[in-house]
């Protein structure tokens, strides 16, 4: 129980940078959201094995619980500028051309506008268009 944490933090950058390569922005919660359920499981798993012992066992627990929360949270803060530095690297590699999905789900852009005017001498619409490039 208490070997799989370290393996569980050292994963959450590498998660943001990915999350940050994939530009997915919404998912950049999820990492640290698990790690957290994960660590209120984990506590009252200790709790349960601690019982009514005495309250050094119970410190412990406390303990053991603040320490993860606490490097929860300094992984979750190093995770936000490993996402933007793993977007700058889809940028690099993929062209500013790349589309960014940061939204989910991402819809079509909007077709192009066009704008009729009033020709005066004729007395009928014109495209806009013809008139910057009669």
């Amino acid at each position: 129980m208490f070997h799989i944490m370290p393996r569980i933090f050292a994963s959450l950058p590498l998660a943001s940078l990915l999350i940050g390569f994939a530009a997915q922005a919404g998912l950049l919660v999820v990492p640290p959201a698990l790690t957290a359920l994960y660590v209120l499981a984990r506590d009252r798993v200790i709790r349960r094995r601690v019982g009514h012992a005495a309250w050094p066992s119970d410190g412990f627990a406390r303990h053991v619980l603040v320490d993860d929360l606490g490097q929860l949270i300094c992984f979750t803060l190093l995770g936000l500028p490993l996402f933007f530095a793993g977007h700058a690297m889809r940028t690099m590699l993929l062209g500013a051309s790349a589309p960014a999905d940061f939204c989910l789900p991402c819809l079509p852009p909007p077709p192009p506008l066009c704008y009729a005017t009033a020709d005066r001498q004729s007395g009928g619409l014109v495209n806009e268009r013809d008139i910057q490039n009669p």
